[in-house]
């Protein structure tokens, strides 16, 4: 009897949970594996509304052949899509596999896309390694069917030689691989194009930046060259590669790298002597360390610091949507996880420091090469790896100083955004806020970096609930899943397979469903926090001549600024509206630092109260003085 049921076997690869973006980006590790320095992708519809996703490259081509584990020579192209083979080959142009071979692999990656109803074609013509030169006249084909694998007994077809490749114009050698995808996971060509190029941008930063090209087309008439098609972008989250998306419109000044010692693996200090399995040198791990400096960053993208006025908090949203297109933010911060330069992690802290406000405006990278895969723990899909404490604590020595660095300039910054930004005062109004400022506290404000941090703190506490309620529950119905999906591989009973599959669906859907209750909670919260602030300003007639009042409203201030007061009518309106949103900012920024202070301290002694508002008349007498000094050219002291 059989060990493996084959048709189980093929579903449930088929049903191996690999959504578009991730197989195409397989089929583009396999391109890059191969040397390709030109990737093409053409997303297209057939006349029967079934997808089609055509992948081809420039690369070496698969070899004519390959040795089996017996020593036979067979086909190239039904080896590499049969699951399981690595074997050998003459071929001097044969890959080194440096970023593919922890991959899904390319009959995964077929298998799963294609499914039952779906079906897949590999063309190959062969290139010189080292002079370019084109090997073969004609084009090798094979092809994946479900219907004609289980009726073949579990055996490809042979390969066979062709004139053409599928593509009208396309005169390269390497790789084109075509598939029919009859119920893709994405319903719309140009959605799909945009969100591929943007994980295409990000996973593949550093080829791109070394020379890799890969486009992405939805116009399916005319030869390659012809048709209209959008190169993929770099995306570089560390905001320093030449030619990214983030260094052309932040500018080189925008950010700064923190050097960060590699970790060698060379036997020395208690480190294991491990080497390269291509290179033979020792292997090791590479850590980038940057943040961007918020004072400029913000001036470039919203024309000002810490953009203020009645239309900030209308306006967060926008902003913050900006923002998290650089990188900026709680859930954008940490350390992207590398493979030899290919990302297959993104924005985790990895336990190495806890995700808070002053981070927002870091990012990392934790780059290794395929000598370390057994110590990261890289499994098929690329998304499932694990570090144990050991390593941590190597990565931990050296990043924990880097940060403490980090923290401290990032202060720096943050107050050096709240000063002038170069323009010269003129005036009464301009003189209060510069004679007053460098003597107020910093407030408690939306419009203040104590009042973010405030935000962030509350948020950060939510956060963590949150996570304390779901993260273990979705870590447990993922280890099901895995658990279950292993045991129905191995299983040789098909009643009791089917069982495990059932099982291991029912975890997945559970891990799906609490990832999805987790994210809307986040969401939900991040949108409280978005609106809530310590301080509030609002403008009322009161029946006295003190400039401001301030009002208790629970978990928040009111400062009420008197419109009967001399300093609303000689100041204060003078750059409400007038488009000033500098100026009525730093007065905003003055009233709610003395408000938020009365508001703390009347809530830990309520009996200070008479002592606050003997100081508020006090500052309104000081104010009308001040006021009535600058007109007549007077210091105003």
């Amino acid at each position: 009897m059989s060990y493996v049921h084959l048709v189980k076997f093929l579903e449930s690869m088929m049903d191996h949970g690999v959504n578009f973006d991730d197989g195409i980006r397989e089929l583009i590790d396999n391109a890059v594996d191969a040397e390709a320095d030109e990737i093409w992708v053409l997303l297209k519809k057939t006349e029967g509304g079934v997808w089609q996703v055509i992948v081809a490259d420039n690369g070496c081509g698969i070899p004519l052949s390959f040795q089996d584990e017996s020593g036979q020579e067979v086909d190239g192209i039904p080896f590499v899509m049969a699951f399981g083979n690595r074997g050998r080959t003459s071929d001097p142009n044969e890959r080194t596999d440096t970023i593919g071979r922890f991959g899904l692999g390319l009959s995964l990656a077929l298998a799963a896309m294609a499914r039952k109803d779906g079906q897949a074609w590999v063309y190959t013509r062969r290139k010189d390694k080292e002079s370019g030169e084109v090997l073969d006249d004609k084009w090798r084909r094979c092809w994946f069917n479900y219907q004609d694998i289980d009726d073949n007994n579990g055996y490809l077809p042979d390969e066979e030689t062709i004139d053409s490749p599928p593509i009208v114009g396309w005169d390269h050698a390497g790789t084109i691989v075509v598939l029919d995808i009859p119920n893709p996971d994405r319903r719309r060509l140009s959605p799909a194009r945009d969100n591929l190029l943007r994980h295409v941008g990000r996973t593949y930063r550093h080829r791109l930046a070394d020379g890799l090209r890969v486009r992405v087309s939805t116009d399916s008439t005319g030869a390659p060259g012809q048709m209209s098609h959008r190169f993929a972008e770099i995306i570089d989250p560390l905001w320093g590669i030449p030619g990214s998306k983030e260094l052309q419109r932040l500018g080189p000044s925008a950010s700064v790298e923190y050097p960060v010692e590699d970790i060698v693996f060379d036997g020395e200090e208690g480190r294991e002597e491990i080497r390269h399995p291509i290179t033979g040198e020792h292997s090791r791990i590479s850590i980038r360390m940057a943040r961007l400096r918020p004072h400029i960053v913000e001036r470039r993208l919203f024309g000002s610091f810490q953009a203020t006025g009645r239309g900030a908090l209308a306006d967060n949203r926008k902003r913050n949507k900006v923002l998290n297109e650089f990188h900026v933010g709680r859930r954008q911060q940490g350390f992207d996880l590398l493979r030899e330069g290919r990302e297959i992690a993104r924005s985790s802290s990895f336990r190495l420091y806890s995700k808070a406000g002053d981070k927002n405006y870091f990012h990392g990278e934790i780059d290794f090469d395929q000598g370390l895969d057994e110590l990261f723990s890289v499994q098929a899909n690329k998304s499932r790896y694990s570090i144990d404490g050991d390593l941590l604590d190597l990565i931990r020595g050296r990043v924990e100083g880097v940060f403490t660095k980090l923290r401290e300039d990032h202060e720096k910054d943050m107050a050096l955004g709240q000063g002038d930004d170069g323009e010269e005062p003129d005036g009464p109004v301009d003189r209060i806020v510069r004679a007053a400022s460098p003597r107020l506290p910093t407030p408690g404000s939306s419009h203040s970096e104590e009042g973010a941090r405030i935000r962030e703190r509350n948020l950060e506490r939510a956060m963590d609930q949150i996570s304390a309620e779901y993260d273990e529950p979705i870590e447990e119905a993922r280890k099901r899943a895995d658990a279950a999906s292993r045991k129905a591989i191995e299983c040789s009973d098909e009643d009791l397979a089917a069982s495990h599959r059932m099982e291991a669906e029912e975890a997945e859907a559970e891990e799906a469903a609490l990832i999805e209750r987790r994210e809307e909670w986040f969401g939900r919260v991040t949108r409280i926090w978005e609106t809530r602030q310590p301080v509030r300003i609002s403008k009322e007639h009161l029946n006295h001549g003190i400039a401001f009042e301030v009002r208790d409203n629970g978990d928040e201030a009111q400062v009420v600024i008197n419109t009967s007061s001399p300093f609303h009518n000689d100041v204060y309106s003078a750059v409400d509206g007038d488009g000033s949103e500098r100026k009525r900012a730093a007065l905003d920024l003055m009233l709610m630092a003395m408000g938020y202070a009365e508001f703390i301290q009347l809530k830990m002694d309520p009996s200070l109260a008479g002592f606050w508002e003997d100081a508020r008349t006090d500052i309104s007498l000081r104010l009308h003085q001040y006021i009535e000094a600058m007109r007549e050219g007077g210091d105003g002291e």
